[in-house]
């Protein structure tokens, strides 16, 4: 049986199967999670926005614009409880956690040595990038998140997510080989 699209189960969930709501907390619950993390850095805390994203998108679900897309609105929720969190809690900036990233089991030694390295260089470069920018990274390459959805998700014209999205990758290109010439 193909999956429903999201707006044929937003319907069911206005018309009164609350039940229906489930699907799209699996659908999205991992993608946002890792979101989260990446942003806040600390799982717990994590989990228990992304919850809290579901719970008011479920409680709000009729003021949703159908004009975009579910996950758009819910990262965008997310987003706003993970800042008011941030702010609350004096917080760092976001940074990436290496462990979320998979390395297959059947490389070598040393080219599982050399992948990690890599890793720890590119989680190095993005770590030192504004905020926004690494914002911007990791919606866009780890939650593939198109221009126009970051840009409702940050609230911020399409062209400036194209700018940072230019400007972090011209600065971790920089990080990783202006060393070399």
């Amino acid at each position: 049986m193909p999956k429903e699209n999201e707006k044929e189960i937003i319907a069911k969930v206005l018309g009164g199967d609350t039940n229906a709501f489930g699907e799209l907390v699996e659908r999205y619950h991992k993608g946002l999670c890792i979101y989260l993390v990446n942003l806040l850095n600390d799982d717990m805390q994590a989990e228990d926005i992304a919850q809290d994203a579901f719970i008011r998108a479920f409680v709000r679900l009729e003021t949703y614009n159908s004009n975009y897309s579910f996950s758009t609105w819910l990262y965008k929720i997310a987003r706003n409880l993970a800042l008011r969190y941030l702010e609350n809690k004096t917080k760092l900036a976001p940074t990436f956690d290496t462990n979320m990233i998979e390395t297959p089991t059947t490389e070598s030694a040393q080219d599982s040595l050399q992948k990690d390295e890599q890793t720890a260089s590119i989680q190095k470069a993005i770590a030192s990038l504004k905020p926004e920018y690494q914002e911007v990274i990791n919606l866009y390459y780890w939650n593939g998140k198109s221009y126009e959805e970051i840009s409702e998700i940050l609230d911020c014209p399409v062209n400036t997510v194209r700018t940072w999205l230019h400007r972090s990758k011209e600065s971790i290109r920089k990080e990783l080989y202006g060393q070399i010439g």
